[in-house]
C-alpha cells in the first residue's frame, strides 16, 4: 500500500511533513514576539496635560503583526476607552514604522484626559497571532498644578541698599509633583527693560538657577546679585516643576539702589 497526498487536497499556507499531512504555515511558529517601551524610558515620570508620544520597539522571529496600548487609571483601576469614558480593558491600535517585518519601531500619541496616576500597557502580536510573552509597561503622572514660589528673604516688599552691594534673595518652592529650578527676572523700573545675558537690557529674560533638593515636592532656593546701577529694581522669582509647569504668579521684591 502506498502513502500520500494529493496537492490537490494541499491549502495555501501549508507545509507538508514526509508526504503524510499538511500544517499550516504558523503552526511552525511558537516564538512570541517582544515589545519594549522606549518612551518613557523610566518608570515615575511627570508630564503635563498634553499629547503624549509613547513608543518602542517590536521584535518578531517571523514578523510583528500588530502593536497594541492600553491605559490604566491606577486610581480606579479602570481602562480608558475610545468614547473617552474609563471602563473595562481596550487596547488601542500603535502604529508599526514597518508592518509584518522581524523588528519594528511603534508609536502611539494619547492625550490625558485630565491629571493623575496612570499606568500604560503594550502588547506585540506576531503574524502567527501570538501575543507578547511578558507585557511591558510603565507607570507615569499628569500634572497640572503649577509650583508655588517663596521669597523668605528679605521679608520687606522693599529695600534699599548701596551701589556695589549684593542683593541676596531666598525662599523655598513647593509642588504636589516635584520642584525642578527656579528662575529670576530683573527689571529696571525707570525704563521697564529687563536684565538679559551679558549684562544688557531688553525684552524680559528669566535666568535659571538651582534648587537645594531638585524634585523634591518642597525645597529651599537662594541667589545673590550684584547691584551695579543706580536706580529701583523689580526682582522676580518663580519655580517650575517636573511637567515644565512654572509659577503663574512670581514672587517678587524692589530693591533701590543708591550712591
Amino acid at each position: 500500500m502506498k502513502f500520500g497526498i494529493s496537492v490537490a487536497h494541499v491549502t495555501a499556507g501549508s507545509v507538508l511533513f514526509g508526504g503524510l499531512t499538511a500544517v499550516p504555515a504558523w503552526a511552525a511558529d511558537t516564538a512570541a514576539p517582544d515589545a519594549t517601551i522606549d518612551r518613557p524610558a523610566l518608570h515615575d515620570e511627570v508630564f503635563g496635560r498634553t499629547g503624549l508620544t509613547f513608543a518602542g520597539t517590536a521584535t518578531d522571529d517571523t514578523g510583528v503583526a500588530s502593536v497594541g496600548i492600553a491605559f490604566q487609571d491606577r486610581v480606579s483601576r479602570l481602562w480608558y476607552r475610545p468614547d473617552g469614558t474609563w471602563g473595562p480593558y481596550h487596547r488601542f491600535t500603535a502604529a508599526l514604522a514597518v508592518p509584518n517585518a522581524v523588528k519594528s519601531a511603534w508609536s502611539y500619541t494619547w492625550t490625558p484626559p485630565s491629571a493623575g496616576a496612570y499606568t500604560v500597557q503594550v502588547v506585540a502580536k506576531d503574524t502567527a497571532g501570538h501575543p507578547d510573552a511578558v507585557l511591558p509597561w510603565r507607570r507615569f503622572d499628569v500634572d497640572t498644578s503649577p509650583p508655588d514660589t517663596v521669597i523668605r528673604t528679605p521679608a520687606a516688599s522693599s529695600t534699599t541698599i548701596r551701589r556695589g552691594q549684593t542683593a541676596t534673595i531666598s525662599g523655598y518652592a513647593r509642588d504636589d509633583h516635584g520642584v525642578l529650578y527656579v528662575y529670576k527676572a530683573i527689571q529696571n523700573r525707570a525704563t521697564g527693560k529687563w536684565l538679559r545675558t551679558g549684562g544688557t537690557w531688553g525684552a524680559i529674560m528669566w535666568h535659571r538657577l538651582p534648587v537645594l533638593r531638585p524634585g523634591a515636592t518642597l525645597t529651599d532656593w537662594s541667589f545673590g546679585q550684584g547691584m551695579t546701577v543706580s536706580g529701583s529694581f523689580l526682582i522676580q522669582v518663580r519655580a517650575s516643576d517636573r511637567a515644565g509647569l512654572v509659577d503663574p504668579t512670581p514672587a517678587s521684591r524692589v530693591y533701590t539702589v543708591t550712591g
